[in-house]
């Protein structure tokens, strides 16, 4: 009877990835430390004016000690939802699209502001991505439509010093519909 389910397991998932639409099948999972001021490179080539999805996620620290909390700044959480490895982790307060802890006065948290940027261009320009979406306390994530420029997506950690910081930032690429 076991070996039934298992064949029936697997058919079924081979069903199921026959099924899906051939963009589900292409995404791509790219992950960049915080500590590591050189860029991470999808396979993926982004198609030039194709849309692409590009959904950031993670929290880290961009400081050499604890983020204390305070009226203004927001709670820290305990530590990086993707640790760095082999690196004493803090707590943390910053995601891919906000400061939600440690903002120091007159600001107030979460405040929208981030240091990773993307390059669409093999790496000839920088930026952070244009985003209206709304501070994401529960999972810290975040998507983008980014048109393709014939390039694979580039990202980067825009920090100095970076070996005080910690964390990792998980990175889906998508091609668009």
């Amino acid at each position: 009877m076991r070996v039934f389910s298992q064949l029936t397991a697997r058919c079924a998932g081979l069903w199921v990835l026959a099924a899906a639409p051939a963009w589900a099948q292409q995404q791509e999972e790219v992950w960049l430390d915080t500590r590591s001021a050189a860029p991470v490179m999808s396979q993926m080539v982004l198609k030039q004016g194709w849309p692409h999805l590009v959904t950031l996620q993670g929290t880290f620290n961009v400081w050499g000690n604890n983020i204390v909390p305070g009226p203004q700044s927001g709670q820290p959480e305990p530590a990086p939802m993707f640790p760095s490895p082999g690196v004493t982790n803090r707590n943390v307060g910053f995601d891919p699209e906000f400061v939600f802890a440690g903002v120091k006065p007159p600001a107030t948290a979460p405040l929208r502001a981030s240091s990773v940027q993307v390059s669409l261009d093999g790496g000839k320009t920088w930026k952070h991505p244009a985003s209206t979406a709304d501070f994401n306390a529960a999972e810290h994530k975040y998507t983008y439509d980014l048109t393709g420029e014939d390039a694979p997506l580039q990202v980067r950690f825009a920090d100095a010093p970076v070996n005080d910081n910690s964390g990792l930032v998980r990175i889906l690429v998508l091609p668009g519909a």
